[in-house]
């Protein structure tokens, strides 16, 4: 039987603020009600609003009508759905945002993002928000389409412009005065929760819009697209372009992943089938050659198969020396077959190349074998609707009291781990002015961050959500698969601040009580009626989870360890072009980052007016 660890100053408290303080609205879930409410703002128009009784289903209408996120929200509480859209200079919205804004209501917002290239109001990702008492927001970013379809960005610049940021600031400025004229009375704070495409939105909320959010929740964020996706073109290449003799199969890429956790299990003191720390594995290689002494497979890699595998394991560098980083490739755990194996069919993934065909060299027909270090200089150089979150100095956000969690699961198979780890290292370097000391081996140095952003490596997690290795790694992360039997709301048994990131980021922001680790679960069967079979905790970075005493399926036998080595991504630097994109919606951004929300929808109406 597990039992649970004593929980933080400040846990029950953030529930007991949740709980006890709901405000009913005094508005009606009608037409009537939202049209008045945006007399203040000309071009936002209602479209819909729908009182949902308690236990009841929303959703966007199917695959049809948003291919987005075609599934309905379920086990809503009482509440009414509302959809708005904001207009252009013509008879078209430039996009649209909706809100679940609950009967119960417990004085504060919280907004929620997309996935890859989607467009559409994901009202299932809103859904479990709303049970905590938020008001809750989602935005379509101006377009339609599933995460992987990028086709609408070919050539449009305001498409470009508004899913690059500027659809998610207008919703939340215009979502905060609706809920302002609906319950009569302001949000008291203001908190975001997405993972990959959502988690860069939430970045750069926090880096143009710092006022937009009191707290943050940013999972898996792909910050600099720029690089990101052509190297997902770039790590196909190896082994699609090998002789039929050298590629590596998935079953070798199997292979692979058990000689991992062969040499790498025992890191955190504890073997168990779990590698806590993938990058602080001096992994062997030859290990896996088929004359290898140490094979314990029964595949083995070729010479030139091995070849293969190191070139897509490796960091991508610059092809002129060597010198800089353009983009840090997957960790030892990731299964990379999505981007390199079988499932890519011969070309690599369209989450490469949709990119560069729809956002940089706006040609359908681009043809993969040129991808070179210039087509990523391109893509920086253009940087398509200001879409990279790539702004190191985050002070603004820091000394306006915000507070900014991260995640990343250490097995994501998408997008590298590493990638947030180069982005912490970097804030760290840059809000430490730049002192060499900042990136060195112990956790003191961290100290320059840790009072406003902590970032959770989590160990076995895939992309968002569950991975390839068994290990807890559930916490209410958005992105994350509810367990069965539970509606998605919080960690079931467990709804404190310890185990819920969403608690831990409102406990942190309204009372001071910073997250010393995130309790992960998991449940037999993945099924909550089963009970809970093995709880740990998830530590900040650098931290680590170690292996003490006791029950291995208990939190309390393990600690997070303070020493140890940070990554070192901060020692390299990205081979990164400035932008020298000068469209109007881009030189929206700066004007509407400083003026009035009531004078905002106004500008960015102007400023894509132009370019419609």
């Amino acid at each position: 039987m597990l039992r649970r660890d004593m929980r933080w100053p400040g846990s029950l408290l953030v529930l007991f603020v949740i709980r006890a303080f709901l405000v009913a609205s005094t508005a009606t879930c009608d037409p009537a009600t939202f049209s008045s409410l945006l007399d203040l703002s000309t071009n936002a128009t209602f479209k819909s609003a729908i009182s949902v009784a308690a236990n009841g289903t929303y959703g966007g209408g199917g695959f049809a009508l948003d291919p987005g996120f075609p599934g309905n929200a379920t086990g809503l509480p009482a509440l009414c759905a509302v959809t708005f859209s904001v207009m252009g200079s013509g008879a078209w919205p430039l996009f649209n945002f909706g809100m679940f804004l609950p009967d119960a209501w417990n004085e504060r917002v919280i907004g929620s993002g997309n996935t890859g290239f989607g467009g559409g109001i994901d009202w299932p990702e809103m859904a479990p928000l709303t049970h905590y008492g938020f008001a809750t927001i989602s935005t379509d970013t101006g377009h339609l389409s599933g995460p992987g379809d990028a086709k609408w960005a070919n050539q449009s610049p305001s498409h470009q412009a508004l899913w690059g940021g500027l659809a998610m600031h207008q919703s939340v400025v215009l979502a905060k005065q609706i809920i302002t004229g609906y319950y009569g009375q302001n949000a008291t704070y203001s908190y975001y929760s997405a993972c990959s495409g959502g988690g860069r939105q939430g970045l750069k909320e926090v880096q143009t819009y710092p006022g937009d959010y009191d707290g943050v929740i940013a999972g898996a964020a792909p910050w600099l697209l720029s690089h990101l996706h052509p190297w997902a073109v770039h790590v196909a290449m190896p082994n699609l372009l090998a002789d039929d003799a050298d590629k590596v199969t998935d079953a070798h890429f199997d292979a692979f992943a058990s000689e991992v956790v062969r040499q790498c299990d025992a890191i955190d003191r504890l073997v168990d089938q779990v590698v806590t720390d993938p990058y602080g594995c001096e992994f062997d290689y030859t290990a896996l050659l088929c004359n290898s002494t140490y094979t314990n497979t029964s595949i083995c890699f070729s010479t030139g198969q091995l070849d293969v595998l190191e070139a897509t394991y490796a960091d991508w560098m610059n092809s002129t020396d060597n010198s800089s980083l353009i983009w840090p490739s997957f960790s030892l755990t990731a299964k990379s077959e999505g981007l390199v194996g079988s499932k890519i069919n011969g070309t690599p993934s369209s989450f490469g190349t949709s990119y560069v065909e729809n956002f940089v060299v706006g040609d359908d027909t681009w043809d993969w074998h040129t991808l070179s270090d210039s087509t990523v200089n391109l893509a920086d150089t253009l940087n398509r609707g200001s879409a990279n979150a790539d702004e190191y100095d985050l002070s603004s956000f820091k000394y306006r009291g915000g507070k900014l969690l991260t995640y990343h699961g250490l097995s994501d198979p998408l997008i590298p781990t590493g990638s947030s780890i180069y982005y912490y290292e970097q804030v760290l370097s840059a809000m430490s002015n730049g002192s060499s000391t900042a990136s060195q081996n112990t956790t003191a140095s961290t100290s320059t961050l840790d009072d406003f952003y902590r970032m959770f490596l989590v160990p076995g997690m895939g992309h968002c959500s569950r991975g390839t290795h068994y290990h807890p790694w559930y916490f209410a992360g958005a992105g994350q698969e509810a367990p069965v039997n539970s509606s998605g709301y919080s960690v079931p048994g467990f709804e404190d601040a310890d185990h819920d990131i969403v608690l831990a980021l409102m406990a942190w922001v309204e009372n001071g009580t910073a997250p010393a680790s995130l309790v992960a679960t998991e449940w037999h069967g993945r099924d909550v009626a089963q009970g809970v079979s093995m709880q740990r905790p998830v530590c900040p970075y650098p931290q680590q989870a170690k292996y003490q005493s006791g029950a291995v399926e208990q939190a309390g036998s393990w600690s997070c360890t303070i020493g140890g080595n940070m990554v070192g991504y901060s020692e390299m630097v990205i081979a990164q072009k400035q932008s020298t994109e000068t469209a109007v919606p881009v030189a929206g951004v700066a004007a509407m980052a400083a003026v009035p929300p009531g004078v905002v929808s106004v500008a960015l109406i102007l400023g894509l007016a132009l370019v419609l």
